[in-house]
């Protein structure tokens, strides 16, 4: 049985990987949304903490690395913020919101969790085919999320000689929450399901422990939206 952490579980990848990974574990789930973690956790097995906090600040990422207790086996890093800005509209603000959550709080929570996480354990980062493609209005979360690919790397060496591997998995365009009202039915069901970015997230937790699922990309099967 392995202790699983989750942010952004109570919706959309999140709370597909809480579904996909509940049998036979025991989860911790953040999130911001007291009622969205419930409801998960009233339909799952297996939770064994849910965490209610804002990652984007100091006291959220104390909450959460707290709820690890003494030992952790998989972190998963898929909190995130979307905002679309044409590059000459973009304000400190903008960039503010989408650093923080998509940048700092997965690079502070790591921190905090490293000393609670176990030999053979994973940390799953989600990312974006944002980092490797150009897509127009989307230069900060696209800057966020190239930031959190590099780091990554970086992470990786380091934990190797503790036996911690570190995944990324970069979705296209999924079917989440993250989408605004306006987004047409057409182009949510072009858009990859949030199941099947968990069942890759559950591919590089379950590899072989002689392998390493470096960076694994889901997308779309109809191409970018």
């Amino acid at each position: 049985m392995a202790t699983i952490l989750i942010t952004g579980a109570g919706s959309g990848i999140g709370a597909a990987c809480a579904r996909r990974l509940a049998p036979g574990n025991r989860l911790i789930l953040v999130g911001r949304d007291a009622r969205r973690l419930a409801a998960v956790q009233a339909a799952l097995p297996g939770v064994h903490a849910v965490v209610s906090a804002d990652l984007a600040t100091p006291a959220g990422i104390s909450a959460a690395a707290a709820a690890a207790g003494d030992g952790l086996d998989v972190l998963i890093n898929n909190a995130g913020a979307f905002r679309l800005a044409a590059c000459e509209a973009i304000d400190a603000g903008h960039l503010d919101a989408l650093w923080r959550i998509n940048v700092a709080a997965p690079m502070l929570l790591t921190a905090a969790c490293l000393p609670r996480l176990r030999a053979g354990g994973v940390v799953v980062n989600v990312s974006s085919t944002a980092a490797d493609n150009a897509f127009t209005g989307c230069a900060a979360y696209t800057a966020c999320k190239c930031a959190i690919e590099g780091w990554s790397r970086v992470l990786r060496e380091e934990l190797r000689p503790r036996g911690i591997r570190v995944s990324v998995v970069a979705p296209g365009a999924t079917d989440t929450p993250i989408w605004s009202a306006a987004t047409t039915a057409a182009m949510r069901g072009r858009m990859v399901c949030a199941d099947d970015v968990a069942a890759a997230i559950a591919l590089a937790i379950d590899a072989p422990a002689a392998a390493s699922f470096d960076r694994i990309a889901v997308t779309p099967a109809a191409g970018p939206l």
